[in-house]
């Protein structure tokens, strides 16, 4: 067995540059969602940079109206963290919680099946609002894309 050559596969080089939404693609997806439970989700997921699994772990008392923030327990580091959400977001997730009374955002779905689903919520909102993915219209733009991770400014 030590005698025996051993063949590695190496994997493809993908120099292609991620797709960054811009703000008209933005409020298309917004436009898209009439749930205000999914609205709100995508809300608390795009103002807050968070992550689907953060998502899920968010309870009522995590959430601050005063401060604007969000407490975030066991982030992908395993730390704690607070998210700052803007005023907009605040009265949304204020209108949401106040016609559902619940303890948490994501209730009654189990933590692994809710991430998945979040991920389907989000790629279907993005196909109901016919978003085209557009190529970078000059060199400044592609620079600035793959350096900040934003489309630059027109």
């Amino acid at each position: 067995m030590i005698d025996c050559p051993v063949k590695l596969q190496f994997l493809k080089l993908n120099n292609a540059l991620p797709y960054h939404f811009d703000e008209r693609d933005s409020l298309k997806i917004f436009g898209a969602c009439n749930n205000l439970k999914h609205h709100c989700m995508l809300k608390v997921l795009f103002f807050g940079c968070l992550r689907s699994g953060e998502l899920c772990n968010l309870d009522v008392p995590d959430y601050d109206p005063k401060g604007l923030t969000l407490r975030l327990r066991e982030t992908k580091n395993n730390y704690d963290a607070i998210a700052y959400i803007n005023d907009e977001t605040d009265r949304l997730l204020n209108q949401y919680l106040q016609r559902n009374r619940i303890l948490s955002l994501m209730a009654g779905s189990h933590f692994s099946l809710a991430t998945l689903a979040i991920g389907g919520l989000i790629q279907g909102f993005i196909r109901c609002s016919c978003i085209t993915r557009r190529k970078p219209e000059s060199s400044v733009e592609v620079q600035f894309t793959a350096l900040v991770g934003i489309p630059a400014p027109r």
